[in-house]
C-alpha cells in the first residue's frame, strides 16, 4: 500500500520514468497512483498512458529571451520582467 496517492513530477520525462516503474512494479496510473509532469514534451504526448502535463510555452520563453538578449547587447531598452502564461494539458495519468 503507498502512502501517498500522486506525484507532481519535474518534469514529463521524469514522469514517464515514474510510469515505467510503476508498471514495473505492478502498479496502476493513475488507478493506485496519479502522476502529473511539467513542461508539455513531446514525450507526454505519446507515452502510454499520455501524461497529464503543465504547458509553460517554453518556445515563446526562448523567444523572449533571444529578444531580451538582443536588446541588452544593441543598448536598447529593455523589459527584463515578464508574465509567462501556463496552461493544464489533461492526459490520462490523472
Amino acid at each position: 500500500v503507498l502512502e501517498f496517492d500522486a506525484i507532481l513530477c519535474v518534469s514529463d520525462p521524469v514522469a514517464f520514468g515514474v510510469i515505467a516503474a510503476c508498471q514495473r512494479l505492478g502498479l496502476h496510473v493513475p488507478g493506485d497512483l496519479a502522476v502529473t509532469g511539467f513542461g508539455n514534451f513531446e514525450v507526454a504526448a505519446i507515452s502510454e498512458p499520455q501524461i497529464t502535463t503543465v504547458d509553460v510555452e517554453a518556445r515563446r520563453i526562448g523567444e523572449m529571451t533571444a529578444a531580451t538578449l538582443c536588446d541588452i547587447f544593441s543598448g536598447a531598452e529593455t523589459k527584463l520582467k515578464t508574465e509567462i502564461r501556463t496552461s493544464l494539458v489533461p492526459g490520462a495519468t490523472t
